[in-house]
């Protein structure tokens, strides 16, 4: 009953999550390549949420310019 009231809710916890399309490493090879892989799709990761960050902190100052403006 909570998830489905959670679902009616407006404003920013409705808004459309983000993917990161992060891929799991392929098990096949040795142990370090592995691991390799998996840092290098995290950083990828990173680097898209450091991107989403940057875009919602222009957002918010634009909200708060415009808002002191009025």
């Amino acid at each position: 009953m909570a998830l489905k009231d959670g679902k009616k809710s407006r404003g920013l916890g409705s808004m459309p999550k983000p993917r990161l399309n992060l891929r799991m490493p392929n098990s096949k090879g040795s142990t370090v390549k592995v691991v390799a892989g998996a840092a290098k799709e995290i950083a990828k990761g990173g680097y898209k949420v450091g991107q989403l960050t940057s875009e919602v902190r222009k957002v918010r100052e634009a909200m708060e310019a415009r808002d002191s403006d009025g």
